[in-house]
């Protein structure tokens, strides 16, 4: 609904739990705590880490505080990637680390996830309505 005026996105396809205006509850993650990503590690570029104006990561460039933006989300359509120069994927999940990014679960365990993680495995780690129940991983 618009408030004051303004009119908000509508988040209804949203499938994760963190999102513009979220509010989700444990019950609404069908598939099971064990089986959802809450936070994950994010892909950068290498040559953006010292924060050399030059050298810009727009995954991470703003403070915490500016909202929803490539900053602080991320998205399971792509795969995860263990950083790497030159290439642009603010909105995959990665890290520095050789072989595994991490990330916390629904029940706060932390995952070491392998880059190679089959993809629909990883999109269904990143949905928490899809109702399907997933092994291991």
């Amino acid at each position: 609904k618009p408030t004051g005026g303004f009119k908000w996105n509508d988040n209804s396809s949203e499938k994760g739990v963190c999102f513009q205006r979220s509010m989700v509850r444990f019950k609404q993650i069908k598939d099971g705590l064990t089986k959802q990503y809450f936070i994950g590690e994010k892909f950068l570029q290498p040559q953006a880490y010292d924060g050399d104006a030059s050298n810009v990561d727009y995954g991470d460039n703003e403070t915490i505080y500016t909202g929803h933006n490539h900053d602080q989300y991320r998205t399971t359509s792509g795969p995860p990637s263990q950083d790497l120069d030159g290439i642009h994927q603010p909105d995959a999940f990665g890290s520095t680390h050789p072989g595994v990014w991490f990330a916390v679960m629904g029940d706060a365990s932390v995952r070491g996830i392998a880059y190679e993680i089959n993809a629909d495995t990883h999109r269904r780690l990143g949905n928490r309505g899809d109702g399907g129940m997933l092994t291991e991983f």
